[in-house]
């Protein structure tokens, strides 16, 4: 007679790690409002009047190395707002599968409508938020002296190239946001359903938590793909206005974008760990009482737990730190270009 096949379980308790992440963010978020820059006034080039052919959106300076310049700075936010995008919406595909296969039949409904009501009230925040884009307050006056007008302080395009660029923008930064907000909130959620268990036997609960163990790997280097991709596309954003600044102003220019992508490094890697540790440590947990009602012997214990993938050499453990502070280490880039530039 065939033994029932194992079906995974999960205590709905565990669903509450998904409200570390946004905690997290909450706080970060606090922070960086609080200590961005509104009084820094970057002295732009002159922009050629308007209606005139060389007042086109590639040439915000009358040389053409200069235009050059701009265009190249511009296909590099394009390309890397791509990237991050793209990177974004395969990981929440694929973590949103593993949410499928490790949630038990009866809780899908639950865990799914949390997640589109999570993504839901992401979008309906990002889309009432009233306040300037960070990039108008970067250094006052920068983006509005170049593309907006002075009547009441309105926020008005001039002329079609303008509006152009300027809805790029929005519209880059948005899907960005977007996509990379469903990517983390399935992945939060993916790493709360490596905790499912099963019914069976010893055997059936031991091949479980291994293959748990390997699944946190991959989402933990998926989810630090996905922030490291977002560091490069805020990089190569906060790059694009260098081309318009005067030489003096591009020079103090990098010096703000250099501290602005290192304390953004710093919040995607409190992010990521955010999402990974509490679930891990609880694996963890599970695994040691698994293992100590298993053997009694420490020395088999241990084995018990190298084989469930819990071996705890330095490789390993080097591996998930290196993940989780990749946001981090892509951020420094800028300054590193600096130093040894």
């Amino acid at each position: 007679m065939t033994a029932p096949a194992a079906h995974p379980v999960f205590d709905r308790r565990v669903l509450l790690l998904a409200l570390i992440p946004p905690l997290v963010y909450a706080v970060v978020n606090w922070v960086l409002i609080g200590a961005q820059s509104t009084l820094i006034a970057f002295e732009t080039l002159p922009r050629m009047p308007q209606g005139t052919a060389s007042a086109s959106l590639a040439a915000p300076r009358a040389d053409i190395a200069g235009a050059a310049l701009e265009y190249r700075f511009r296909m590099f936010w394009i390309s890397a707002f791509l990237i991050s995008v793209s990177i974004a919406l395969l990981v929440g595909i694929s973590a949103a599968l593993s949410v499928w296969r490790n949630t038990p039949r009866r809780d899908r409904g639950l865990v799914f409508g949390l997640a589109a009501t999570a993504f839901g009230g992401f979008v309906i925040a990002e889309l009432g938020f009233t306040g300037d884009r960070w990039y108008a307050n970067l250094g006052e006056g920068l983006f509005r002296g170049l593309y907006s007008t002075a009547d009441a302080g309105a926020f008005k395009c001039r002329g079609d190239a303008a509006c152009s660029l300027i809805a790029q923008l929005d519209t880059g930064l948005d899907l960005a946001k977007y996509s990379g907000g469903f990517a983390l909130i399935m992945l939060t959620l993916a790493f709360a359903m490596t905790l499912s268990t099963c019914v069976g036997d010893d055997r059936d609960r031991a091949n479980r938590l291994a293959r748990s163990v390997r699944e946190q790997q991959s989402l933990l280097y998926q989810g630090a793909l996905v922030y490291g991709a977002a560091v490069v596309a805020m990089i190569a954003w906060m790059s694009w206005p260098l081309p318009h600044l005067t030489a003096a102003s591009a020079d103090a220019y990098r010096e703000v974008l250099i501290g602005a992508a290192a304390v953004q490094g710093v919040g995607f890697t409190l992010g990521i760990a955010s999402i990974f540790l509490p679930a891990s440590i609880l694996l963890r947990h599970r695994a040691q009482s698994m293992a100590e009602a298993e053997a009694e012997d420490t020395a088999e214990q241990q084995e018990w737990l190298k084989r469930c993938g819990f071996d705890g050499q330095i490789r390993n453990r080097a591996a998930q730190a290196a993940a989780m502070l990749l946001p981090a280490g892509v951020s420094l880039f800028p300054a590193i270009t600096d130093w040894f530039g």
